[in-house]
């Protein structure tokens, strides 16, 4: 059984009836990948015998899901403590506050971005804080650090 297969399944065990309950399984599909691939919204669709399209049009209707697609920049700050301790928090509150204000001052400038909260599985982190970005990994990173490296060096982190 492949890994998309394995992670939805696990997902609609949790539900006695999941076509009731599409939201929650979406929620958790969307918490499980760090957003709704199209892989893993085929395998929903073969496994609950729910077309696609109606998948996608309940997606739609709701708030809060992003489907893979849509991202273009996936930001992940690491959680462990001692990026914590050294600016993590204050870089993720940062982030999420300058990517506010640019949503609402240009509409977002047609970026997407993705971001969350990831506990590193090596931690500690030997430089924290840390981030992912696209898959990458960055050490001992600044807020204006991370913002140059998302392409958004122009945003003064001081807004803040």
């Amino acid at each position: 059984m492949n890994l998309v297969r394995q992670k939805v399944n696990s997902v609609l065990e949790m539900y006695e009836n999941p076509k009731s309950n599409m939201k929650a399984v979406l929620e958790d599909i969307q918490m499980t990948f760090g957003c709704l691939p199209k892989a893993a919204l085929h395998e929903l669709a073969n496994q609950t015998n729910i077309a696609l399209v109606r998948i996608h049009s309940f997606i739609d209707s709701s708030n809060g899901f992003v489907l893979e697609e849509d991202i273009k920049q996936a930001v992940e700050i690491c959680n462990c403590p001692s990026c914590r301790m050294s600016g993590g928090r204050e870089i993720r509150e940062g982030l999420d506050y300058i990517l506010l204000v640019d949503a609402l001052k240009n509409g977002g400038n047609g970026k997407a971005f993705y971001t969350k909260v990831h506990n590193n599985p090596e931690a500690p982190c030997a430089k924290p804080p840390t981030a992912l970005v696209n898959g990458h990994r960055y050490c001992d990173l600044t807020l204006s650090g991370l913002l140059e490296i998302i392409g958004m060096g122009n945003s003064t982190a001081d807004e803040n």
